[in-house]
C-alpha cells in the first residue's frame, strides 16, 4: 500500500467521524439512513 492510500483512508475516516457526529445531533427516526451511509463509506 503506497503511502499516499494511507492518506486516502484517513480522510475518509475522519469525514466518516465528521457526519457521525452530526448525524448523533439528529432525532433517532431521521439517524437510520444517514448512519448506513457512514458505516458503508466507513466500509469502503
Amino acid at each position: 500500500m503506497k503511502h499516499s492510500d494511507l492518506w486516502v483512508i484517513a480522510v475518509i475516516y475522519a469525514v466518516s467521524l465528521l457526519f457521525f457526529v452530526m448525524t448523533v445531533d439528529l432525532p433517532p427516526d431521521a439517524q437510520t439512513y444517514p448512519l448506513g451511509l457512514i458505516g458503508t463509506l466507513a466500509g469502503l
